[in-house]
Protein backbone atom coordinates (compact mmCIF):
# COMPACT_ATOMS: atom_id res chain seq x y z
CA UNK A 1 0.00 0.00 0.00
CA UNK A 2 3.53 2.38 0.56
CA UNK A 3 4.10 1.75 -2.79
CA UNK A 4 0.78 2.45 -4.02
CA UNK A 5 0.69 5.61 -2.50
CA UNK A 6 3.82 6.90 -3.16
CA UNK A 7 4.12 6.40 -7.36
CA UNK A 8 1.99 5.61 -10.22
CA UNK A 9 0.69 2.15 -10.78
CA UNK A 10 -1.06 0.08 -12.54
CA UNK A 11 -4.07 -3.04 -11.49
CA UNK A 12 -1.57 -5.74 -12.70
CA UNK A 13 1.16 -4.64 -10.78
CA UNK A 14 -0.77 -4.30 -7.35
CA UNK A 15 -4.32 -6.23 -8.04
CA UNK A 16 -5.14 -6.37 -4.28
CA UNK A 17 -4.34 -2.56 -3.73
CA UNK A 18 -6.41 -2.32 -7.15
CA UNK A 19 -9.74 -4.41 -5.88
CA UNK A 20 -9.35 -2.46 -2.56
CA UNK A 21 -9.91 0.70 -4.31
CA UNK A 22 -12.78 -0.41 -6.15
CA UNK A 23 -14.56 -1.43 -3.14
CA UNK A 24 -14.11 1.87 -1.64
CA UNK A 25 -14.57 3.83 -4.34
CA UNK A 26 -18.22 4.72 -3.64
CA UNK A 27 -17.17 5.84 -0.63
CA UNK A 28 -14.24 8.14 -1.60
CA UNK A 29 -16.51 9.53 -3.88
CA UNK A 30 -18.73 10.54 -0.88
CA UNK A 31 -15.70 12.01 0.66
CA UNK A 32 -14.62 14.40 -2.69
CA UNK A 33 -18.04 15.31 -2.55
CA UNK A 34 -18.06 16.24 1.05
CA UNK A 35 -14.31 17.94 0.79
CA UNK A 36 -15.74 21.10 -1.08
CA UNK A 37 -18.41 21.84 1.74
CA UNK A 38 -17.17 25.46 2.86
CA UNK A 39 -16.70 24.48 6.24
CA UNK A 40 -15.71 21.36 8.62
CA UNK A 41 -17.15 21.13 12.12
CA UNK A 42 -16.09 18.35 14.66
CA UNK A 43 -17.17 18.85 17.90
CA UNK A 44 -15.24 17.29 20.63
CA UNK A 45 -17.26 15.19 22.57
CA UNK A 46 -16.42 12.37 25.22
CA UNK A 47 -18.55 8.96 24.78
CA UNK A 48 -18.49 7.80 28.77
CA UNK A 49 -22.04 7.30 30.02
CA UNK A 50 -24.22 10.29 31.93
CA UNK A 51 -22.70 8.86 35.38
CA UNK A 52 -19.35 8.29 34.79
CA UNK A 53 -17.03 12.02 35.26
CA UNK A 54 -16.46 13.91 32.24
CA UNK A 55 -12.33 13.21 30.97
CA UNK A 56 -10.15 16.14 30.88
CA UNK A 57 -10.08 17.56 27.49
CA UNK A 58 -6.71 16.18 26.46
CA UNK A 59 -8.48 12.44 27.01
CA UNK A 60 -11.09 13.15 24.60
CA UNK A 61 -11.14 10.32 21.71
CA UNK A 62 -11.30 11.58 18.01
CA UNK A 63 -11.61 8.91 15.82
CA UNK A 64 -12.86 10.53 12.77
CA UNK A 65 -9.88 12.58 12.65
CA UNK A 66 -7.99 9.33 12.27
CA UNK A 67 -10.84 7.92 9.66
CA UNK A 68 -9.34 11.28 7.69
CA UNK A 69 -6.25 10.04 7.25
CA UNK A 70 -7.68 7.17 6.05
CA UNK A 71 -9.50 8.85 3.31
CA UNK A 72 -6.11 11.05 2.55
CA UNK A 73 -4.57 7.58 2.08
CA UNK A 74 -8.02 5.80 -0.33
CA UNK A 75 -7.79 8.87 -2.49
CA UNK A 76 -4.18 9.31 -2.42
CA UNK A 77 -3.78 5.63 -3.69
CA UNK A 78 -6.95 6.12 -6.33
CA UNK A 79 -5.13 9.08 -7.81
CA UNK A 80 -1.92 7.64 -8.38
CA UNK A 81 -3.97 4.56 -10.57
CA UNK A 82 -5.30 7.87 -12.28
CA UNK A 83 -1.90 8.93 -13.32
CA UNK A 84 -0.53 5.46 -14.06
CA UNK A 85 -3.45 5.20 -16.35
CA UNK A 86 -3.13 9.18 -18.07
CA UNK A 87 -6.63 10.09 -16.66
CA UNK A 88 -5.76 13.56 -15.41
CA UNK A 89 -9.01 14.99 -14.91
CA UNK A 90 -9.99 11.78 -12.11
CA UNK A 91 -6.29 12.55 -10.85
CA UNK A 92 -7.10 15.99 -10.33
CA UNK A 93 -10.56 15.32 -8.94
CA UNK A 94 -9.24 13.54 -6.60
CA UNK A 95 -5.89 15.65 -5.48
CA UNK A 96 -7.56 18.22 -5.28
CA UNK A 97 -10.18 16.65 -2.32
CA UNK A 98 -7.11 15.79 -0.70
CA UNK A 99 -5.85 19.29 -0.47
CA UNK A 100 -9.35 20.26 0.66
CA UNK A 101 -9.46 17.61 3.46
CA UNK A 102 -6.12 18.72 4.69
CA UNK A 103 -7.32 22.52 4.44
CA UNK A 104 -10.26 21.65 6.60
CA UNK A 105 -8.65 19.96 9.23
CA UNK A 106 -5.98 22.55 9.73
CA UNK A 107 -8.53 24.90 11.10
CA UNK A 108 -8.85 22.52 14.69
CA UNK A 109 -9.11 22.93 18.19
CA UNK A 110 -6.12 21.04 18.83
CA UNK A 111 -3.08 20.50 17.15
CA UNK A 112 -3.08 16.39 16.78
CA UNK A 113 -5.88 17.23 14.05
CA UNK A 114 -3.97 19.99 12.27
CA UNK A 115 -0.72 17.78 12.20
CA UNK A 116 -3.10 14.71 10.06
CA UNK A 117 -3.49 17.70 8.03
CA UNK A 118 0.07 18.60 7.08
CA UNK A 119 0.33 14.62 6.47
CA UNK A 120 -2.32 14.71 3.88
CA UNK A 121 -0.90 17.82 2.68
CA UNK A 122 2.11 16.35 2.08
CA UNK A 123 0.62 13.72 -0.30
CA UNK A 124 -1.06 15.66 -2.03
CA UNK A 125 1.80 17.67 -2.77
CA UNK A 126 3.70 13.84 -4.02
CA UNK A 127 0.59 13.16 -5.89
CA UNK A 128 1.00 16.60 -7.95
CA UNK A 129 4.71 15.32 -8.73
CA UNK A 130 4.24 12.57 -10.05
CA UNK A 131 1.56 13.97 -11.98
CA UNK A 132 4.35 16.07 -13.48
CA UNK A 133 7.00 13.72 -14.23
CA UNK A 134 4.10 11.64 -16.08
CA UNK A 135 3.95 14.70 -18.53
CA UNK A 136 0.23 14.71 -18.44
CA UNK A 137 -0.07 18.31 -18.21
CA UNK A 138 -0.34 20.72 -21.55
CA UNK A 139 -0.55 24.24 -20.62
CA UNK A 140 -3.88 25.07 -20.54
CA UNK A 141 -4.41 22.04 -17.99
CA UNK A 142 -1.20 23.27 -15.86
CA UNK A 143 -3.13 26.50 -16.01
CA UNK A 144 -6.34 24.89 -14.69
CA UNK A 145 -4.56 23.68 -12.10
CA UNK A 146 -2.68 26.54 -10.86
CA UNK A 147 -6.17 28.23 -10.61
CA UNK A 148 -7.26 25.58 -8.31
CA UNK A 149 -4.41 25.40 -6.29
CA UNK A 150 -4.53 28.87 -5.69
CA UNK A 151 -8.26 29.04 -4.90
CA UNK A 152 -7.84 27.00 -2.19
CA UNK A 153 -8.88 28.14 1.38
CA UNK A 154 -5.55 29.23 3.00
CA UNK A 155 -4.28 26.70 5.97
CA UNK A 156 -4.80 27.70 9.43
CA UNK A 157 -1.68 28.76 11.55
CA UNK A 158 -0.54 26.44 14.12
CA UNK A 159 -0.27 29.71 16.49
CA UNK A 160 -3.80 30.12 16.57
CA UNK A 161 -4.26 26.48 17.84
CA UNK A 162 -1.83 26.97 20.30
CA UNK A 163 -3.41 29.82 21.57
CA UNK A 164 -6.58 28.79 22.31
CA UNK A 165 -7.49 25.13 21.60
CA UNK A 166 -4.27 23.49 23.24
CA UNK A 167 -3.89 26.68 26.00
CA UNK A 168 -7.69 25.80 27.04
CA UNK A 169 -6.62 21.83 27.31
CA UNK A 170 -3.82 22.63 29.41
CA UNK A 171 -5.50 24.67 31.87
CA UNK A 172 -8.59 22.27 31.74
CA UNK A 173 -6.22 19.43 32.66
CA UNK A 174 -4.84 21.62 35.50
CA UNK A 175 -8.66 21.92 36.87
CA UNK A 176 -9.60 18.27 36.65
CA UNK A 177 -6.26 17.30 38.69
CA UNK A 178 -7.40 19.72 41.20
CA UNK A 179 -11.05 18.27 41.35
CA UNK A 180 -9.91 14.92 41.26
CA UNK A 181 -6.28 14.62 41.57
CA UNK A 182 -3.94 12.95 39.79
CA UNK A 183 -6.72 9.98 39.11
CA UNK A 184 -8.28 12.20 36.27
CA UNK A 185 -4.64 11.28 34.33
CA UNK A 186 -6.06 7.73 34.57
CA UNK A 187 -8.49 8.37 31.19
CA UNK A 188 -5.11 7.92 29.44
CA UNK A 189 -2.12 7.07 31.39
CA UNK A 190 -1.48 4.92 34.26
CA UNK A 191 -1.29 6.32 37.71
CA UNK A 192 0.12 5.03 40.85
CA UNK A 193 -1.71 4.95 43.60
CA UNK A 194 -0.34 8.75 44.64
CA UNK A 195 -2.49 11.07 46.80
CA UNK A 196 -2.23 14.59 46.07
CA UNK A 197 -3.04 17.50 49.15
CA UNK A 198 -4.85 19.46 46.62
CA UNK A 199 -6.08 22.12 49.16
CA UNK A 200 -2.96 22.45 50.19
CA UNK A 201 -1.47 23.91 46.73
CA UNK A 202 -2.57 27.52 44.84
CA UNK A 203 -4.03 25.90 41.97
CA UNK A 204 -4.16 29.94 41.06
CA UNK A 205 -0.81 29.79 40.87
CA UNK A 206 -0.60 26.85 38.64
CA UNK A 207 -2.86 28.29 36.46
CA UNK A 208 -1.13 31.36 35.99
CA UNK A 209 1.95 29.30 35.42
CA UNK A 210 0.57 27.37 32.45
CA UNK A 211 -0.63 30.55 30.58
CA UNK A 212 2.54 32.27 31.36
CA UNK A 213 3.68 29.22 29.54
CA UNK A 214 1.35 28.99 26.45
CA UNK A 215 2.26 33.62 26.38
CA UNK A 216 5.61 32.55 25.97
CA UNK A 217 5.10 29.62 22.98
CA UNK A 218 2.26 31.83 21.19
CA UNK A 219 4.69 34.98 21.17
CA UNK A 220 7.53 32.51 19.76
CA UNK A 221 5.42 30.92 17.39
CA UNK A 222 4.32 34.55 16.37
CA UNK A 223 7.49 35.83 15.59
CA UNK A 224 8.36 35.12 11.61
CA UNK A 225 12.39 34.99 11.56
CA UNK A 226 13.14 31.27 12.32
CA UNK A 227 16.96 31.92 14.43
CA UNK A 228 14.68 34.44 16.54
CA UNK A 229 11.74 32.20 17.17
Amino acid sequence: QSQAMSRPWTADEFPQIASWVERISSNLDSCVEAAQRPAFYLPMVDTLSSDEPLPPLVAVLMPVVQNCRGVSRGLTARAMLHIANGDEASARRDILAIYRLARHLSNAPVVIQSLVGIASESQSNACVLQLLNAGLLNEKSASEWLTAINSLPAFEPSVEILETGERLTALDLVQAIKLRGPQSLSFFMTVNNHRLQQDALDWNAALRTVNDWYDQIVTSARTPDFPAR
